[in-house]
């Protein structure tokens, strides 16, 4: 770890041979402050195909429907499968620019931009703002701020953790390997790794 102002701080996770406006398929790790269960709770469903799922606070659903609504705001992105987990979110942002600018994945396609009509937006549309390029961080941070600014008015003290972890998908296997993480996540969420909030971890 290198030092600022005398204070530890964790380098950025970021790839540094990477340009990460690049069009690709990136699976984005979010987590709540301090891993603070703010999201909801993974509960039995009693279903066979799906036996754990995350019933949602009221975070939880600001959370999942800024989540979906970031295609509205990027028209160059799309989403693959993600999960609202109890203390963080997983989720693969596909950034699909038609000048195929960078490297062009195999598995993403291109498609026509999005209107972008203002009419009748919900609160969680009118929140996106100062989007700039979209880079993978722009679209990350759109979403958190989209979410804390709606989540404050009712829980003032709602907080990220200020960055986030990705990962650079580079072939059609591990594109498929992490949307079935993605999917299996409640089943294995008292396992997890985040399973403990920051107070509980060792």
């Amino acid at each position: 770890m290198a030092k600022y102002k005398n204070k530890y701080r964790i380098e950025s996770a970021r790839h540094p041979h990477w340009n990460y406006e690049w069009n690709g398929v990136y699976f984005v790790t979010i987590l709540a402050g301090k891993r603070k269960h703010l999201f909801g709770e993974v509960v039995e469903t009693g279903a066979i195909d799906i036996p754990f799922e995350t019933k949602l606070s009221e975070t939880g659903e600001i959370a999942k429907h800024c989540w979906q609504e970031i295609p509205e705001h990027f028209e160059n992105v799309e989403l693959g499968e993600f999960v609202i987990m109890p203390n963080h979110i997983h989720g693969l942002i596909i950034i699909t620019k038609d000048d195929l600018a960078g490297v062009q994945n195999d598995i993403v396609k291109t498609r026509h931009a999005l209107s972008q009509d203002t009419t009748n937006q919900t609160p969680a549309q009118r929140r996106f703002q100062n989007q700039g390029r979209e880079s993978l961080s722009s679209i990350v941070g759109s979403f958190k701020s989209a979410v804390s600014k709606i989540a404050h008015r009712k829980f003032p003290d709602f907080k990220w953790h200020p960055r986030f972890h990705d990962v650079i998908i580079h072939d059609e296997d591990s594109f498929h390997n992490h949307s079935q993480y993605i999917i299996d996540n409640p089943l294995n969420w008292f396992k997890d790794d985040y399973f403990g909030d920051e107070k509980t971890m060792k």
